[in-house]
């Protein structure tokens, strides 16, 4: 794996941004990378005798750049570099691209779309270590798994409502359940 050039890194990462929203959430493999830099983020630097610990403390240190210049859409910027770039690409990016490359996110104004940010209240409200306080969200987390999601969230409403219609017709009895059929 070479290094990125910070126009391909930048490319990289709109197109990653894109392919989540199409995808309306992420594979199982990207969601464990996002649960491990979520977790790496609010656990804060390894241990120095870790494995991987300069890697892993060169990642943190980015992320945490990321999050720094961002400040209104830190988390969903946070996920397109964890899925698009990840730990080993970002701990090989040559030192000028990876200082220079949070703030050409933050010229562009990072990444965010609907996806991105339910899946950012997901990943950083519920996971394992806890929720951090400066990422607290007001909105509720759904349930559902988001890496097979195929619904959007207004055709799960519908689903929901008219289920309910029918549960409600039937029961009422079979000439009501009838009637709501036309």
């Amino acid at each position: 794996m070479a290094p990125l050039t910070m126009e391909s890194a930048m490319n990289l990462l709109h197109n990653t941004s894109e392919i989540i929203q199409r995808r309306n959430g992420v594979k199982p493999r990207e969601a464990k990378r996002i649960v491990h830099a979520v977790s790496l983020l609010m656990n804060g630097y390894p241990p120095s005798d870790s494995t991987g610990a300069k890697r892993q403390s060169t990642y943190l240190d980015f992320l945490q750049e990321v999050r720094r210049l961002n400040p209104r859409n830190a988390r969903s910027t946070i996920i397109v570099c964890v899925v698009g770039l990840g730990l080993s690409q970002i701990a090989i990016l040559s030192s000028s691209v990876r200082l220079d490359l949070p703030f050409e996110i933050k010229k562009r104004n990072g990444f965010d779309n609907p996806v991105l940010r339910r899946l950012a209240d997901k990943y950083f409200a519920t996971t394992a270590v806890g929720a951090d306080p400066q990422y607290s969200s007001q909105t509720e987390v759904s349930p559902r798994d988001d890496t097979q999601t195929t619904k959007t969230h207004q055709e799960e409403i519908h689903q929901q409502n008219s289920n309910g219609h029918d549960l409600q017709a039937l029961q009422q009895g079979p000439s009501k359940l009838i009637s709501s059929c036309h």
